[in-house]
Protein backbone atom coordinates (compact mmCIF):
# COMPACT_ATOMS: atom_id res chain seq x y z
CA UNK A 1 0.00 0.00 0.00
CA UNK A 2 3.30 2.42 0.76
CA UNK A 3 4.33 1.84 -2.81
CA UNK A 4 0.64 2.74 -4.22
CA UNK A 5 0.61 5.68 -2.24
CA UNK A 6 3.43 6.77 -3.34
CA UNK A 7 2.96 6.31 -7.32
CA UNK A 8 -0.56 8.22 -6.99
CA UNK A 9 1.54 11.19 -4.37
CA UNK A 10 3.76 11.27 -7.21
CA UNK A 11 1.32 11.65 -10.56
CA UNK A 12 -0.50 14.20 -8.16
CA UNK A 13 2.63 16.20 -7.89
CA UNK A 14 4.11 16.01 -11.38
CA UNK A 15 1.38 15.43 -13.54
CA UNK A 16 -1.61 16.58 -11.81
CA UNK A 17 0.09 19.83 -9.68
CA UNK A 18 -1.00 18.82 -6.48
CA UNK A 19 -4.95 19.56 -8.02
CA UNK A 20 -6.06 15.76 -6.00
CA UNK A 21 -6.53 15.31 -2.75
CA UNK A 22 -5.81 11.93 -1.76
CA UNK A 23 -7.46 9.43 0.73
CA UNK A 24 -6.78 6.23 1.85
CA UNK A 25 -9.51 3.56 3.20
CA UNK A 26 -9.13 0.99 5.41
CA UNK A 27 -11.93 -1.86 4.06
CA UNK A 28 -14.43 -3.25 6.63
CA UNK A 29 -13.26 -6.32 8.61
CA UNK A 30 -13.54 -9.84 7.20
CA UNK A 31 -16.30 -11.55 8.61
CA UNK A 32 -16.30 -14.72 10.76
CA UNK A 33 -18.47 -16.35 7.59
CA UNK A 34 -15.40 -16.59 5.98
CA UNK A 35 -14.48 -20.25 7.31
CA UNK A 36 -17.86 -21.53 5.33
CA UNK A 37 -17.45 -19.04 2.45
CA UNK A 38 -16.39 -20.20 -0.72
CA UNK A 39 -13.66 -17.06 -0.54
CA UNK A 40 -12.29 -18.73 2.43
CA UNK A 41 -9.38 -20.48 1.03
CA UNK A 42 -8.54 -17.59 -1.29
CA UNK A 43 -8.38 -15.37 1.46
CA UNK A 44 -6.48 -17.66 4.52
CA UNK A 45 -10.05 -18.41 6.56
CA UNK A 46 -9.33 -16.93 9.94
CA UNK A 47 -6.00 -14.82 9.40
CA UNK A 48 -7.81 -12.93 7.47
CA UNK A 49 -9.84 -12.18 10.18
CA UNK A 50 -7.03 -11.26 11.71
CA UNK A 51 -5.30 -9.45 9.17
CA UNK A 52 -8.14 -6.99 8.57
CA UNK A 53 -8.64 -6.45 12.05
CA UNK A 54 -4.99 -4.50 11.68
CA UNK A 55 -5.14 -2.77 8.41
CA UNK A 56 -7.08 -0.33 9.51
CA UNK A 57 -4.17 0.61 12.56
CA UNK A 58 -1.23 0.42 9.79
CA UNK A 59 -3.12 2.44 7.13
CA UNK A 60 -3.73 5.21 9.87
CA UNK A 61 0.18 5.18 9.91
CA UNK A 62 0.52 5.79 6.33
CA UNK A 63 -2.16 8.31 5.91
CA UNK A 64 -0.30 9.96 9.06
CA UNK A 65 3.22 10.00 7.19
CA UNK A 66 2.11 11.20 3.91
CA UNK A 67 -0.35 13.97 5.20
CA UNK A 68 -3.55 12.10 3.42
CA UNK A 69 -6.98 11.71 4.40
CA UNK A 70 -8.43 8.36 6.15
CA UNK A 71 -11.43 6.77 6.50
CA UNK A 72 -11.52 3.40 8.16
CA UNK A 73 -14.87 1.73 6.76
CA UNK A 74 -14.79 -0.81 9.28
CA UNK A 75 -16.12 2.02 11.78
CA UNK A 76 -19.28 2.32 9.70
CA UNK A 77 -19.38 -1.40 7.72
CA UNK A 78 -19.69 -4.84 7.95
CA UNK A 79 -19.35 -7.44 5.11
CA UNK A 80 -21.67 -9.16 4.56
CA UNK A 81 -23.01 -13.10 6.00
CA UNK A 82 -22.93 -14.39 2.10
CA UNK A 83 -19.34 -14.26 1.54
CA UNK A 84 -17.62 -12.49 4.74
CA UNK A 85 -16.08 -9.93 2.09
CA UNK A 86 -18.11 -8.10 0.27
CA UNK A 87 -20.76 -5.58 1.39
CA UNK A 88 -24.25 -5.96 0.71
CA UNK A 89 -26.20 -2.94 -0.65
CA UNK A 90 -27.18 -1.55 2.15
CA UNK A 91 -23.87 -1.22 3.33
CA UNK A 92 -22.47 0.52 -0.07
CA UNK A 93 -25.18 2.80 0.69
CA UNK A 94 -23.70 3.68 3.85
CA UNK A 95 -20.56 3.90 3.30
CA UNK A 96 -20.69 5.94 -0.23
CA UNK A 97 -23.08 8.29 2.38
CA UNK A 98 -19.56 8.46 4.65
CA UNK A 99 -17.28 8.94 1.98
CA UNK A 100 -19.40 11.60 0.59
CA UNK A 101 -19.38 13.88 4.29
CA UNK A 102 -15.92 13.11 4.32
CA UNK A 103 -15.73 14.75 1.09
CA UNK A 104 -17.52 17.49 1.53
CA UNK A 105 -16.54 18.43 5.26
CA UNK A 106 -12.45 18.11 3.84
CA UNK A 107 -13.29 20.63 1.21
CA UNK A 108 -14.38 23.33 3.92
CA UNK A 109 -10.81 23.05 5.26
Amino acid sequence: MEMFIQKVLMINRFKMKNKLKVVLMAPPIVGDNIKESWFGDSFGYEKAIQVSKKLAEHYKILSDIYKIGFINAADYVTTSNEDSIHMDAANHEKLGKVVAEYIKNDMKK
